[in-house]
């Protein structure tokens, strides 16, 4: 690619020596269409990949068992012990507090 290099001040690279050394410089980085379209294919290809079969199993599995439990003794606010970090359920009962359940 002979394109020049294009920078957030709207100057190239030739340009450079005659701006001020003091100001910070970004180059801008020109996607072309075959670009678009791979990062779209790969978009299809992750949603495909996350939603394909995301009602299998039909019944709850052993964690989403237990982390209603929890969640309840958070909005309870009483002690439990449990050897995971809470994120995952301190954000579901943030979900849950929001919708109301």
């Amino acid at each position: 690619d002979d394109k020049p290099v294009l920078y957030d001040d709207g100057k190239e690279n030739e340009e450079f020596l005659e701006v001020s050394s003091n100001k910070k410089r970004h180059a801008v980085v020109i996607i072309n269409k075959f670009d678009y379209i791979i990062e779209c294919l790969l978009l299809i290809l992750a949603l495909i990949t996350r939603f394909y079969r995301l009602d299998a199993p039909r019944a709850s599995v052993f964690d989403e068992t237990h982390f209603g439990r929890f969640i309840s003794q958070y909005d309870m606010r009483e002690y439990f012990f449990d050897i995971h970090p809470p994120l995952a359920k301190l954000t579901m009962y943030g979900i849950a507090k929001l919708f109301g359940f």
